[in-house]
């Protein structure tokens, strides 16, 4: 009952924007002031505070796309938007930019898209072909449908701004580094990036964290070493580099797409980032998500 509720809110969400608690459930919306350190190096911010580059700060805005709710400290909203453990795997819809858009930023013609995964709730949306838009015309559309109404009262001003930032300065196109096979599902590294190049980006940026084997660190709900993670959720990856993981002690990263290209192709080294599953999972899901990493990295 709950799966077919969520289905329904989401293609609600679509259209109009939906909120599937009643108004003595969600007594209403409020935003944290206490702030948690999420990014480091330049951009410093404290999510909730308000710290954060004046005139825009994509980096912010990026964080905010993978979870507006994290970022900015918001709490009472939905039950189901919270993508709680015991929620039976509900999304964030409305608090996560990505469950519609998607980390590759291209909607329903990207990953989320017919061709591959086919999210029922997925954007029509390329947000890569919108960063040439005005900042005022990127911020009305985030206040006008399919998104919610509540996001009137959650945002101020400098988070539209931030918003704005970062589709027009921050979101890397990173079709130099992946093709797409749709007529095979799924998707693949480019030849040309620089192993060597990628190893040493991640022993001076990543190995600290994450281990020289990056198996340090359960990413992905506990489940995936670092290695697994990139070959497997290839886009998500790319993301946190740049953005960072919000709440939590990832930080962002400066790097340049060639830079990215590099890391991806680097990390398609199975010997030196094992392919490393921290949960129990039955054969078949254990070999389709083999299979994936092997396609991702079959340039390499």
């Amino acid at each position: 009952m709950l799966k077919l509720k969520l289905m329904l809110c989401a293609a609600l969400l679509l259209v109009f924007g939906c909120d599937s608690t009643s108004e003595e459930e969600s007594p209403g919306i409020s935003v944290g002031t206490t702030g948690v350190t999420t990014t480091g190096g330049d951009n410093d911010f404290v999510a909730g505070d308000g710290i954060r580059n004046t005139n825009g700060d994509g980096v912010f805005g990026g964080s905010m796309y993978d979870s507006i709710w994290l970022t900015l400290e918001i709490f009472n909203i939905p039950t189901w938007a919270r993508g709680d453990a015991d929620e039976e795997g509900a999304h964030l819809l409305a608090y996560r930019c990505m469950s519609c858009h998607g980390w590759d930023y291209r909607g329903s013609e990207g990953t989320y898209g017919p061709n591959f995964l086919n999210v029922p709730w997925v954007a029509n949306i390329n947000l890569i072909e919108s960063r040439h838009k005005p900042a005022a015309e990127l911020k009305a559309a985030i206040l006008s449908p399919p998104h919610p109404p509540e996001y009137a009262e959650i945002f101020q001003e400098i988070d539209l701004e931030d918003f704005a930032a970062f589709i027009k300065n921050e979101m890397v196109d990173t079709s130099v580094i992946y093709s797409y096979y749709p007529e095979k599902g799924h998707f693949a590294i480019n030849p040309g990036g620089n192993q060597e190049r990628g190893h040493e980006f991640i022993e001076a940026n990543c190995v600290t964290c994450h281990g020289p084997e990056t198996d340090q660190i359960k990413t992905n709900q506990g489940r995936f070493s670092l290695g697994s993670a990139s070959r497997i959720k290839f886009f998500e990856t790319i993301h946190k580099i740049l953005f960072g993981s919000p709440q939590t002690s990832m930080r962002p990263i400066k790097a340049t797409p060639q830079e990215l290209f590099d890391v991806m192709a680097a990390l398609c080294d199975f010997e030196k980032y094992p392919s490393i599953y921290f949960e129990d999972v039955d054969a078949e899901t254990l070999a389709r998500e083999d299979a994936a990493q092997v396609r991702t990295c079959i340039n390499y």
